[in-house]
This record gives structure tokens, sequence and C-alpha cells, in this order.
């Protein structure tokens, strides 16, 4: 490969997840803006496994000394119970993928690097997603760039996910954030732990999906076979839903004649079984889109499509994160959580005349950014 080829690509690293429509989707976005800016990213597949110490919990559990189990370890048991189902949701994401999204033809891990990876790229930018959550990384080294030469390491809009760092991970963390470059985060939460823990002032940059226009998105959008021909209410929860939502949302879609669309159900097979294609397609043509989850909302946002956010609930805890708050916050949506929503006469009035012009602000803001990282 040739320096002048090497000037122009850039490493992505993000959680690679043939499984979630908010992680295959940034991890489009971030390609496309980073195309944007004359640079040809690829996504470095790569793998982080649990040490001796994370994996603790399931001998834990297998010696019958945790009788709760964690919310991810439910998922898991919820998986195994409907796997077929799930493979063939996951065909639809690695088809997606393998359309869309330049990705390496090499896998890396801790112990698993080349050693010349680092002059293979100009630079290596880490995000989105929840890359630095340890509950998922389990507090790996590859999503701090530190195969790479500290002037190649770029954070565009990663996310903690959780509002404070184990102790056990901290100093890691520190030594880690301390040398990159360029430091962003997705939410105020995260720039508050980063201050903490080194000093250093990150800026809160959108989260890349929002950095697409509508256009954008539905020019890779496909019909789902499985889509309602009449009118919809869409559900889209990665926690579970309580009874007096589901009952409300049941009680709209009844006096408002819609078809309720269950999108992360395995029981609501037709619809279960879809890609990040059809996932756009699902919420551009919903009459209302109910969710938990961040990129639902922020996919209502970009398709203007009426949406309601509610707290998700997880192991009977009752949450709504930093990123949820500084994305409504951003957009000047707050009015779209439920408990302001259930109290409005009309809850498919809704105005996103406001959000071109919020948007166009916050491009400029990460334009800005990423040409100050690459110099």
């Amino acid at each position: 490969m040739g320096e002048s080829d090497v000037d122009k690509k850039i490493g992505i690293v993000t959680i690679v997840d043939y499984n979630n429509y908010g992680n295959r989707l940034q991890n489009y976005a971030t390609q496309q803006v980073l195309k944007k800016v004359g640079y040809e990213a690829v996504t470095l597949k790569n793998e982080v496994v649990p040490s001796r110490q994370d994996k603790s919990l399931f001998e834990k559990i297998r010696d019958k000394k945790v009788t709760k189990l964690p919310a991810a370890v439910i998922k898991k048991i919820q998986y195994e119970k409907n796997k077929e189902i799930h493979d063939l949701r996951r065909e639809c994401f690695i088809g997606f993928t393998n359309k869309n999204i330049a990705e390496s033809d090499y896998v890396i891990s801790e112990n698993r690097m080349p050693a010349d990876l680092s002059d293979r790229f100009a630079y290596f930018v880490t995000g989105s997603d929840q890359v630095w959550n340890p509950r998922y990384r389990y507090g790996s080294s590859i999503d701090f760039l530190t195969f790479a030469d500290k002037e190649k390491r770029v954070a565009l809009s990663p996310s903690f996910g959780i509002s404070e760092i184990p102790v056990k991970f901290q100093p890691r963390y520190i030594e880690w954030l301390s040398a990159f470059k360029a430091l962003s985060v997705r939410e105020e939460a995260g720039a508050n732990i980063i201050k903490e823990l080194t000093g250093r002032d990150a800026e809160v940059l959108v989260d890349p999906t929002l950095l697409l226009d509508k256009q954008e998105w539905l020019e890779i959008a496909h019909e789902a076979k499985g889509k309602p021909k009449g009118k919809y209410l869409l559900t889209y929860f990665l926690g579970n839903i309580s009874k007096t939502d589901r009952n409300w949302i049941g009680q709209v879609a009844k006096e408002n004649h819609l078809e309720v669309v269950h999108l992360a159900d395995p029981k609501d097979k037709k619809s279960f079984i879809t890609g990040p294609s059809e996932f756009i397609d699902y919420i551009s043509s919903a009459s209302l889109v109910c969710t938990d989850s961040f990129h639902g909302s922020i996919f209502s946002i970009l398709m203007e499509t009426p949406f309601v956010v509610f707290e998700r609930t997880e192991n009977s805890k009752i949450q709504i994160g930093s990123r949820m708050v500084t994305l409504l916050k951003t957009m000047h949506l707050e009015g779209r959580h439920f408990n302001e929503v259930s109290k409005q006469a009309d809850i498919f009035q809704m105005d996103f005349a406001h959000t071109g012009e919020i948007l166009s602000r916050e491009k400029k803001r990460v334009d800005d950014y990423l040409t100050k990282a690459f110099q």
C-alpha cells in the first residue's frame, strides 16, 4: 500500500454487532461522515474477551450464589429460547453490513493484533455506541485505540452508557483517555466522567446517525415484507414494557384504529425478522413510535414521525439514560417523554420545524471537530 493511500484511510473501531439496529446504523453513518470529509473508512472487525474476573459472575450463577439474574443474562436465556428466529434476523443484519459497510477481512483482538496495524491508516476513530461501557466491553484496550500511535487516536461520539466508572477500571481509563489526540462523547455524563478522571474537556457531539439527513437514510431503506398495509403504531423497546405502558399503548392504538407492531418482540415473528434498512422504513411509515431506545428516538426525529419516549425497565429498575436526556435536550423535544405526552390532548401533533436548524448547527460542530482532529 502506497503512502498516499494510507493518508486517506481511517480505521473505525466500534462494537460489531449483527443484532442491534442502532449499532449497525451508527457504524454506517460514521463511515459516511468520514467519506464526506475525504477519507476512505474501513471498520475493523474486533473481538473482546472477558477476563477471568469478569467471568466469575457466570460461575456464581452456576453455583447458585446469584439468585437474581442480571438483565444481560436474562436476554441471553431468551435468545437461546428463540435461537432460530434470532439467527434469521441476524442474517438480515449481516446482509445489510455486507452491502453497506466496508469491513476489514481480518479480526483484531487484544491477543491478535497485526504488528503494522497503526501504519496501515492515517487515523483511527472509536465510537459511537457504548464502546467505553465496561459492562459490555470489559474495559478493552482496543476501544481506546492503544494499538495506534497517539496522534492517530480520535474519539467520535462514543458513549460510556453509565454514570461512573467502576473503581477497578479507573486506572486504565485514566491512562487511555489521556492519550487521545481528540476527545468527544455523545452525552454530557460522559464529558463529566472524562473531566473527573483526566481533567480534559471533551466535546459533546451528536450521534453520527443525526449527521445524515432524511433523504440519505431513505436511500438505503427498504419496505419490510411484513409491514401492515394500513396505519400502525410501532413499538421498539429494548427493556421490558410495563403493564401500565402496555395498557396505554393498547388504548391509544384502539382509539385511533391502529395496528400494533412490536419490532423487538420475537413473538411478533414477521416484524422481528427485520434488518436495519427495514427498520428505517418501519419508523418512516408509522403513525406513532413508542420506544425506550436511543436510536428509536433518533430515527423518529430524522423521519419526522411522532414518537413517545418511555423509561427503560430492566431488573425492575426504571431509568432513562443520560444519552436520551442529552438527545431530547439538544433537539428541544423534552416534551416527548411519556410523562409529558400522556397529558396532551393530541399525542400525534408534533412540530419538527425547528429540528433542521439544530441539526445543521450540530453538523457544523462535528465538521469543525473532525477538521481539527485530522490536522
